[in-house]
Protein backbone atom coordinates (compact mmCIF):
# COMPACT_ATOMS: atom_id res chain seq x y z
CA UNK A 1 0.00 0.00 0.00
CA UNK A 2 1.31 3.46 -0.91
CA UNK A 3 2.40 5.65 2.01
CA UNK A 4 -0.20 7.99 3.38
CA UNK A 5 0.16 11.32 1.60
CA UNK A 6 -1.48 13.11 4.48
CA UNK A 7 1.15 12.28 7.16
CA UNK A 8 2.47 15.35 8.89
CA UNK A 9 6.15 16.28 8.54
CA UNK A 10 8.10 15.22 11.56
CA UNK A 11 5.26 13.28 13.05
CA UNK A 12 5.04 9.58 12.22
CA UNK A 13 2.15 8.37 14.35
CA UNK A 14 -0.40 11.18 14.26
CA UNK A 15 -3.28 10.37 11.82
CA UNK A 16 -5.10 12.99 9.76
CA UNK A 17 -7.83 14.75 11.67
CA UNK A 18 -10.52 14.81 8.92
CA UNK A 19 -10.07 11.80 6.65
CA UNK A 20 -9.64 8.60 8.67
CA UNK A 21 -9.08 6.16 5.80
CA UNK A 22 -8.53 6.48 2.03
CA UNK A 23 -9.02 4.07 -0.84
CA UNK A 24 -6.01 2.74 -2.72
CA UNK A 25 -7.31 4.56 -5.78
CA UNK A 26 -5.76 7.72 -4.45
CA UNK A 27 -2.42 6.36 -5.63
CA UNK A 28 -3.49 7.41 -9.18
CA UNK A 29 -3.40 11.08 -8.25
CA UNK A 30 -0.78 11.05 -5.55
CA UNK A 31 1.70 12.95 -7.61
CA UNK A 32 -0.76 15.71 -8.43
CA UNK A 33 -2.25 16.00 -4.98
CA UNK A 34 -1.43 19.13 -2.96
CA UNK A 35 1.27 18.84 -0.37
CA UNK A 36 0.50 18.17 3.29
CA UNK A 37 -0.70 21.18 5.16
CA UNK A 38 -0.98 21.88 8.79
CA UNK A 39 -4.55 23.19 8.28
CA UNK A 40 -7.58 21.02 7.83
CA UNK A 41 -8.61 19.82 4.32
CA UNK A 42 -11.42 22.09 3.19
CA UNK A 43 -14.39 21.21 1.05
CA UNK A 44 -13.10 23.05 -2.03
CA UNK A 45 -9.88 21.12 -1.84
CA UNK A 46 -11.74 17.86 -1.56
CA UNK A 47 -13.88 18.75 -4.57
CA UNK A 48 -10.78 19.56 -6.59
CA UNK A 49 -9.29 16.22 -5.59
CA UNK A 50 -12.37 14.35 -6.88
CA UNK A 51 -12.27 16.30 -10.12
CA UNK A 52 -8.65 15.34 -10.66
CA UNK A 53 -9.53 11.75 -9.84
CA UNK A 54 -12.33 11.72 -12.45
CA UNK A 55 -10.08 13.24 -15.10
CA UNK A 56 -7.42 10.62 -14.42
CA UNK A 57 -9.98 7.82 -14.64
CA UNK A 58 -11.33 9.20 -17.93
CA UNK A 59 -7.85 9.35 -19.47
CA UNK A 60 -7.04 5.84 -18.29
CA UNK A 61 -10.29 4.45 -19.71
CA UNK A 62 -9.74 6.26 -23.02
CA UNK A 63 -6.25 4.81 -23.34
CA UNK A 64 -7.56 1.32 -22.62
CA UNK A 65 -10.30 1.74 -25.21
CA UNK A 66 -7.86 3.02 -27.79
CA UNK A 67 -5.70 -0.06 -27.27
CA UNK A 68 -8.51 -2.56 -27.73
CA UNK A 69 -10.92 -0.90 -30.20
CA UNK A 70 -9.31 2.28 -31.37
CA UNK A 71 -11.70 3.06 -34.25
CA UNK A 72 -14.87 2.29 -32.32
CA UNK A 73 -13.72 4.25 -29.29
CA UNK A 74 -12.79 7.26 -31.35
CA UNK A 75 -16.11 7.12 -33.19
CA UNK A 76 -18.03 6.76 -29.99
CA UNK A 77 -16.13 9.67 -28.44
CA UNK A 78 -16.71 11.96 -31.43
CA UNK A 79 -20.29 11.04 -32.26
CA UNK A 80 -21.82 10.04 -28.94
CA UNK A 81 -19.93 11.67 -26.10
CA UNK A 82 -22.80 11.04 -23.73
CA UNK A 83 -21.96 7.30 -23.68
CA UNK A 84 -18.38 7.80 -22.41
CA UNK A 85 -19.47 10.47 -19.96
CA UNK A 86 -22.07 8.10 -18.59
CA UNK A 87 -19.41 5.42 -18.06
CA UNK A 88 -17.13 7.94 -16.37
CA UNK A 89 -19.96 8.95 -14.10
CA UNK A 90 -20.38 5.31 -13.06
CA UNK A 91 -16.64 4.98 -12.44
CA UNK A 92 -16.72 8.16 -10.37
CA UNK A 93 -19.15 6.51 -8.01
CA UNK A 94 -22.40 8.03 -9.27
CA UNK A 95 -23.53 4.99 -11.36
CA UNK A 96 -24.58 1.47 -10.46
CA UNK A 97 -22.30 -0.33 -8.08
CA UNK A 98 -21.63 -3.23 -10.51
CA UNK A 99 -20.58 -0.96 -13.45
CA UNK A 100 -16.87 -1.15 -14.32
CA UNK A 101 -14.63 -0.37 -17.31
CA UNK A 102 -14.50 -3.97 -18.51
CA UNK A 103 -18.27 -4.11 -18.80
CA UNK A 104 -18.26 -0.87 -20.75
CA UNK A 105 -15.60 -2.25 -23.07
CA UNK A 106 -17.58 -5.46 -23.52
CA UNK A 107 -20.69 -3.45 -24.35
CA UNK A 108 -18.76 -1.40 -26.89
CA UNK A 109 -17.27 -4.56 -28.38
CA UNK A 110 -20.70 -6.15 -28.58
CA UNK A 111 -22.11 -3.04 -30.25
CA UNK A 112 -19.18 -2.99 -32.65
CA UNK A 113 -19.81 -6.62 -33.55
CA UNK A 114 -23.47 -5.83 -34.24
CA UNK A 115 -22.42 -2.93 -36.43
CA UNK A 116 -19.95 -5.15 -38.27
CA UNK A 117 -22.65 -7.77 -38.84
CA UNK A 118 -25.04 -5.09 -40.08
CA UNK A 119 -22.28 -3.77 -42.34
CA UNK A 120 -21.64 -7.24 -43.74
CA UNK A 121 -25.38 -7.68 -44.34
CA UNK A 122 -25.47 -4.36 -46.19
CA UNK A 123 -22.47 -5.43 -48.25
CA UNK A 124 -24.22 -8.66 -49.17
CA UNK A 125 -27.41 -6.76 -50.08
CA UNK A 126 -25.38 -4.34 -52.17
CA UNK A 127 -23.67 -7.23 -53.95
CA UNK A 128 -27.02 -8.86 -54.66
CA UNK A 129 -28.38 -5.53 -55.92
CA UNK A 130 -25.38 -5.17 -58.23
CA UNK A 131 -25.98 -8.67 -59.57
CA UNK A 132 -29.65 -7.86 -60.17
CA UNK A 133 -28.64 -4.63 -61.88
CA UNK A 134 -26.22 -6.48 -64.16
CA UNK A 135 -28.93 -9.05 -64.93
CA UNK A 136 -31.45 -6.32 -65.72
CA UNK A 137 -28.93 -4.65 -68.03
CA UNK A 138 -28.33 -7.95 -69.79
CA UNK A 139 -32.08 -8.51 -70.12
CA UNK A 140 -32.52 -4.97 -71.46
CA UNK A 141 -29.77 -5.47 -74.04
CA UNK A 142 -31.33 -8.77 -75.08
CA UNK A 143 -34.74 -7.09 -75.37
CA UNK A 144 -33.21 -4.39 -77.54
CA UNK A 145 -31.72 -7.01 -79.81
CA UNK A 146 -35.07 -8.79 -80.02
CA UNK A 147 -36.81 -5.49 -80.80
CA UNK A 148 -34.28 -4.75 -83.54
CA UNK A 149 -34.81 -8.17 -85.10
CA UNK A 150 -38.61 -7.86 -84.84
CA UNK A 151 -38.51 -4.46 -86.52
CA UNK A 152 -36.36 -5.88 -89.30
CA UNK A 153 -38.86 -8.74 -89.73
CA UNK A 154 -41.73 -6.24 -89.75
CA UNK A 155 -40.08 -4.18 -92.51
CA UNK A 156 -39.49 -7.33 -94.52
CA UNK A 157 -43.14 -8.34 -94.12
CA UNK A 158 -44.24 -4.86 -95.22
CA UNK A 159 -42.12 -5.12 -98.35
CA UNK A 160 -43.52 -8.56 -99.13
CA UNK A 161 -47.09 -7.35 -98.55
CA UNK A 162 -46.52 -4.38 -100.85
CA UNK A 163 -45.05 -6.67 -103.47
CA UNK A 164 -48.03 -9.03 -103.25
CA UNK A 165 -50.48 -6.13 -103.46
CA UNK A 166 -48.72 -4.84 -106.56
CA UNK A 167 -48.94 -8.31 -108.08
CA UNK A 168 -52.67 -8.50 -107.40
CA UNK A 169 -53.53 -4.87 -108.20
CA UNK A 170 -50.81 -3.26 -110.28
CA UNK A 171 -50.77 0.50 -109.73
CA UNK A 172 -51.21 2.85 -112.64
CA UNK A 173 -47.86 3.94 -114.01
CA UNK A 174 -49.03 7.48 -114.79
CA UNK A 175 -50.91 9.28 -112.08
CA UNK A 176 -53.80 11.22 -113.61
CA UNK A 177 -54.50 14.57 -111.96
CA UNK A 178 -57.92 16.18 -111.73
CA UNK A 179 -56.46 19.37 -113.19
CA UNK A 180 -55.35 17.61 -116.36
CA UNK A 181 -58.77 16.05 -116.87
CA UNK A 182 -60.57 19.34 -116.21
CA UNK A 183 -58.39 21.21 -118.70
CA UNK A 184 -59.11 18.68 -121.46
CA UNK A 185 -62.82 18.71 -120.62
CA UNK A 186 -63.06 22.52 -120.79
CA UNK A 187 -61.04 22.57 -124.02
CA UNK A 188 -63.44 20.03 -125.55
CA UNK A 189 -66.47 22.16 -124.67
CA UNK A 190 -64.87 25.27 -126.15
CA UNK A 191 -63.97 23.44 -129.36
CA UNK A 192 -67.57 22.24 -129.77
CA UNK A 193 -68.83 25.79 -129.29
CA UNK A 194 -66.42 27.11 -131.97
CA UNK A 195 -67.30 24.28 -134.38
CA UNK A 196 -71.02 25.04 -134.24
CA UNK A 197 -70.64 28.80 -134.63
CA UNK A 198 -68.24 28.64 -137.58
CA UNK A 199 -69.70 25.71 -139.55
CA UNK A 200 -73.51 25.64 -139.79
CA UNK A 201 -75.90 28.26 -141.03
CA UNK A 202 -79.32 28.73 -139.47
CA UNK A 203 -81.23 27.10 -142.30
CA UNK A 204 -81.91 23.71 -143.85
CA UNK A 205 -80.21 22.60 -147.02
CA UNK A 206 -82.09 23.18 -150.22
CA UNK A 207 -84.45 20.37 -151.12
CA UNK A 208 -84.64 18.91 -147.58
CA UNK A 209 -88.04 17.65 -146.51
CA UNK A 210 -89.28 15.25 -143.85
CA UNK A 211 -89.33 12.35 -146.31
CA UNK A 212 -85.58 12.79 -146.82
CA UNK A 213 -84.86 12.61 -143.09
CA UNK A 214 -84.59 9.80 -140.57
CA UNK A 215 -86.97 9.61 -137.64
CA UNK A 216 -84.37 11.10 -135.32
CA UNK A 217 -83.64 13.94 -137.74
CA UNK A 218 -87.32 14.73 -138.08
CA UNK A 219 -87.72 14.93 -134.31
CA UNK A 220 -84.66 17.16 -134.00
CA UNK A 221 -85.57 19.45 -136.96
CA UNK A 222 -89.27 19.82 -136.12
CA UNK A 223 -88.66 23.14 -134.43
CA UNK A 224 -87.05 24.48 -137.60
CA UNK A 225 -89.71 23.51 -140.13
CA UNK A 226 -92.44 25.87 -141.15
CA UNK A 227 -93.07 29.53 -140.58
CA UNK A 228 -92.57 29.36 -136.77
CA UNK A 229 -89.00 27.99 -136.94
CA UNK A 230 -86.98 28.79 -133.78
CA UNK A 231 -83.59 29.31 -135.37
CA UNK A 232 -82.29 31.21 -132.36
CA UNK A 233 -81.96 27.97 -130.38
CA UNK A 234 -80.27 26.03 -133.21
CA UNK A 235 -76.69 26.43 -132.03
CA UNK A 236 -77.53 25.41 -128.44
CA UNK A 237 -79.33 22.30 -129.65
CA UNK A 238 -76.50 21.31 -132.03
CA UNK A 239 -74.00 21.65 -129.17
CA UNK A 240 -76.28 19.47 -127.05
CA UNK A 241 -76.53 16.86 -129.80
CA UNK A 242 -72.74 16.67 -130.38
CA UNK A 243 -71.95 16.42 -126.67
CA UNK A 244 -74.69 13.84 -126.13
CA UNK A 245 -73.31 11.63 -128.92
CA UNK A 246 -69.80 11.87 -127.47
CA UNK A 247 -71.12 10.80 -124.06
CA UNK A 248 -73.08 7.88 -125.47
CA UNK A 249 -70.10 6.59 -127.47
CA UNK A 250 -67.00 7.57 -125.43
CA UNK A 251 -67.23 9.83 -122.37
CA UNK A 252 -70.07 8.03 -120.61
CA UNK A 253 -68.93 4.45 -121.30
CA UNK A 254 -66.87 2.03 -119.22
CA UNK A 255 -64.77 1.10 -122.23
CA UNK A 256 -61.23 -0.33 -122.16
CA UNK A 257 -60.27 0.92 -125.61
CA UNK A 258 -59.41 -2.48 -127.11
CA UNK A 259 -58.59 -2.85 -130.78
CA UNK A 260 -61.12 -3.83 -133.43
CA UNK A 261 -60.31 -7.55 -133.16
CA UNK A 262 -61.10 -7.48 -129.42
CA UNK A 263 -64.11 -5.18 -129.55
CA UNK A 264 -66.49 -7.91 -128.37
CA UNK A 265 -64.21 -8.65 -125.42
CA UNK A 266 -64.21 -4.92 -124.64
CA UNK A 267 -68.00 -4.89 -124.51
CA UNK A 268 -68.01 -7.94 -122.20
CA UNK A 269 -65.57 -6.25 -119.81
CA UNK A 270 -67.74 -3.15 -119.84
CA UNK A 271 -70.82 -5.24 -119.00
CA UNK A 272 -68.98 -7.00 -116.15
CA UNK A 273 -67.78 -3.73 -114.63
CA UNK A 274 -71.23 -2.16 -114.93
CA UNK A 275 -72.79 -5.19 -113.22
CA UNK A 276 -70.22 -5.13 -110.41
CA UNK A 277 -70.64 -1.40 -109.96
CA UNK A 278 -74.40 -1.61 -109.66
CA UNK A 279 -74.24 -4.69 -107.41
CA UNK A 280 -71.86 -3.23 -104.82
CA UNK A 281 -72.83 -0.74 -102.11
CA UNK A 282 -71.42 2.73 -102.70
CA UNK A 283 -69.03 2.46 -99.75
CA UNK A 284 -67.35 -0.67 -101.21
CA UNK A 285 -66.77 0.61 -104.74
CA UNK A 286 -63.17 1.58 -104.00
CA UNK A 287 -62.07 -2.01 -104.69
CA UNK A 288 -63.82 -1.85 -108.08
CA UNK A 289 -61.68 1.17 -108.96
CA UNK A 290 -58.58 -0.92 -108.17
CA UNK A 291 -59.99 -3.74 -110.29
CA UNK A 292 -60.60 -1.35 -113.19
CA UNK A 293 -57.03 0.04 -113.02
CA UNK A 294 -55.59 -3.49 -112.90
CA UNK A 295 -57.72 -4.55 -115.88
CA UNK A 296 -56.63 -1.48 -117.83
CA UNK A 297 -53.04 -2.50 -117.10
CA UNK A 298 -53.27 -6.14 -118.17
CA UNK A 299 -55.20 -5.31 -121.37
CA UNK A 300 -52.83 -2.55 -122.41
CA UNK A 301 -51.21 -4.63 -125.17
CA UNK A 302 -54.69 -5.20 -126.69
CA UNK A 303 -55.48 -1.48 -126.88
CA UNK A 304 -55.24 0.78 -129.94
CA UNK A 305 -55.37 4.56 -130.37
CA UNK A 306 -59.20 4.54 -130.50
CA UNK A 307 -59.18 6.41 -133.78
CA UNK A 308 -61.61 3.92 -135.30
CA UNK A 309 -64.11 4.64 -132.51
CA UNK A 310 -63.56 8.37 -132.97
CA UNK A 311 -64.16 8.09 -136.72
CA UNK A 312 -67.41 6.21 -136.20
CA UNK A 313 -68.70 8.92 -133.86
CA UNK A 314 -67.54 11.62 -136.28
CA UNK A 315 -69.47 10.07 -139.17
CA UNK A 316 -72.63 9.67 -137.10
CA UNK A 317 -72.60 13.31 -136.01
CA UNK A 318 -71.73 14.72 -139.44
CA UNK A 319 -74.32 12.67 -141.27
CA UNK A 320 -77.04 13.57 -138.77
CA UNK A 321 -76.36 17.32 -139.08
CA UNK A 322 -76.07 17.19 -142.87
CA UNK A 323 -79.69 18.45 -143.15
CA UNK A 324 -78.44 21.91 -142.14
CA UNK A 325 -76.65 24.13 -144.59
CA UNK A 326 -73.08 25.28 -143.92
CA UNK A 327 -71.75 28.82 -144.01
CA UNK A 328 -69.54 28.03 -147.02
CA UNK A 329 -67.74 25.14 -148.70
CA UNK A 330 -64.56 26.22 -146.90
CA UNK A 331 -66.38 26.32 -143.57
CA UNK A 332 -67.79 22.87 -144.29
CA UNK A 333 -64.30 21.49 -144.95
CA UNK A 334 -62.80 23.07 -141.83
CA UNK A 335 -65.81 22.01 -139.80
CA UNK A 336 -65.34 18.39 -140.80
CA UNK A 337 -61.67 18.53 -139.77
CA UNK A 338 -62.54 20.24 -136.47
CA UNK A 339 -65.15 17.59 -135.71
CA UNK A 340 -62.52 14.93 -136.31
CA UNK A 341 -60.27 16.62 -133.75
CA UNK A 342 -63.17 16.88 -131.28
CA UNK A 343 -63.91 13.14 -131.57
CA UNK A 344 -60.23 12.22 -131.17
CA UNK A 345 -59.89 14.50 -128.13
CA UNK A 346 -63.02 12.97 -126.61
CA UNK A 347 -61.61 9.45 -127.08
CA UNK A 348 -58.32 10.51 -125.43
CA UNK A 349 -60.19 12.17 -122.57
CA UNK A 350 -62.25 9.02 -122.06
CA UNK A 351 -59.14 6.83 -121.77
CA UNK A 352 -57.49 9.38 -119.45
CA UNK A 353 -60.45 9.28 -117.06
CA UNK A 354 -60.45 5.47 -117.16
CA UNK A 355 -56.80 5.41 -116.00
CA UNK A 356 -57.41 7.68 -113.01
CA UNK A 357 -57.39 6.10 -109.55
CA UNK A 358 -60.74 7.74 -108.75
CA UNK A 359 -64.00 7.23 -110.63
CA UNK A 360 -64.24 10.09 -113.16
CA UNK A 361 -67.10 10.32 -115.64
CA UNK A 362 -69.38 12.75 -117.47
CA UNK A 363 -72.97 12.94 -116.21
CA UNK A 364 -75.37 14.17 -118.93
CA UNK A 365 -77.84 15.22 -116.20
CA UNK A 366 -80.94 14.05 -118.07
CA UNK A 367 -82.97 14.01 -114.85
CA UNK A 368 -82.48 17.77 -114.44
CA UNK A 369 -84.56 18.65 -117.52
CA UNK A 370 -87.93 20.12 -116.57
CA UNK A 371 -86.82 20.86 -112.99
CA UNK A 372 -86.23 24.32 -111.43
CA UNK A 373 -82.58 25.26 -111.79
CA UNK A 374 -82.51 26.28 -108.12
CA UNK A 375 -82.72 22.58 -107.22
CA UNK A 376 -79.63 21.81 -109.31
CA UNK A 377 -77.34 24.72 -108.50
CA UNK A 378 -74.64 22.35 -107.27
CA UNK A 379 -74.48 20.55 -110.62
CA UNK A 380 -75.80 22.95 -113.29
CA UNK A 381 -75.04 26.50 -114.48
CA UNK A 382 -77.34 28.52 -116.70
CA UNK A 383 -75.69 28.95 -120.13
CA UNK A 384 -78.58 30.50 -122.07
CA UNK A 385 -82.32 31.07 -121.96
CA UNK A 386 -85.21 30.40 -124.34
CA UNK A 387 -88.85 31.31 -124.51
CA UNK A 388 -91.16 28.57 -123.28
CA UNK A 389 -93.10 26.74 -125.99
CA UNK A 390 -96.25 26.77 -123.86
CA UNK A 391 -97.60 28.83 -121.01
CA UNK A 392 -97.65 25.81 -118.71
CA UNK A 393 -93.87 25.85 -118.29
CA UNK A 394 -92.66 27.89 -115.34
CA UNK A 395 -89.86 30.40 -115.58
CA UNK A 396 -86.33 29.33 -114.50
CA UNK A 397 -87.05 25.73 -115.40
CA UNK A 398 -84.28 23.77 -117.12
CA UNK A 399 -85.21 23.25 -120.79
CA UNK A 400 -82.33 20.94 -121.69
CA UNK A 401 -78.65 20.32 -120.96
CA UNK A 402 -76.09 21.59 -123.46
CA UNK A 403 -73.01 19.92 -121.98
CA UNK A 404 -72.92 17.48 -119.06
CA UNK A 405 -71.03 17.76 -115.76
CA UNK A 406 -67.60 16.32 -114.99
CA UNK A 407 -68.05 14.27 -111.81
CA UNK A 408 -65.67 12.45 -109.48
CA UNK A 409 -66.18 9.71 -106.86
CA UNK A 410 -62.97 9.59 -104.74
CA UNK A 411 -61.55 6.13 -104.13
CA UNK A 412 -61.14 6.89 -100.41
CA UNK A 413 -64.83 7.80 -100.10
CA UNK A 414 -66.85 6.42 -103.06
CA UNK A 415 -70.10 7.70 -101.57
CA UNK A 416 -68.96 11.29 -102.04
CA UNK A 417 -69.84 12.99 -105.33
CA UNK A 418 -67.63 15.91 -106.32
CA UNK A 419 -68.50 18.15 -109.27
CA UNK A 420 -65.27 19.21 -110.99
CA UNK A 421 -67.11 21.08 -113.78
CA UNK A 422 -70.81 21.93 -113.73
CA UNK A 423 -73.17 21.12 -116.57
CA UNK A 424 -74.36 23.92 -118.86
CA UNK A 425 -78.10 24.28 -119.34
CA UNK A 426 -80.66 26.28 -121.28
CA UNK A 427 -83.34 27.70 -118.98
CA UNK A 428 -86.83 28.83 -119.91
CA UNK A 429 -87.45 32.52 -119.42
Amino acid sequence: MAPDIYQRQGTKSEPPRTVDTMDDSFDLVAENAPGPQQDLITEPRLTRMFELQQESLRMTLQEELNKRIPSAAASATNERPGTILGLLSHFAGRGPANQNPQEAIDQLLHRNQKLERANESLKRDMGAAKERNHKLKDDMNAARQDLFHERAKNEELKKRMTSLRQMLIPPSEDQVSDTEVMQKFISLRSLIFRLVRTTWAKKLRDGISEKNLSEGQVTFARSYLGKDAMWKSLYHRIRYFIFYQLCMSVLGRRRYGLAEDFREFDRELEAIETCLWEGHPEGERGMLMDWRIATMKVTEHLRDDQRSVARNVQHQIWDFLSMFDTNSPEAEKKGYQMLEQICNDAADLGMLMRKAKDDLYVDIMDSASGRPISEWETFVDEEASEAAESGEVQSQTIAYIITGALVKHPKENPQEKKVLEKAQAVVYK
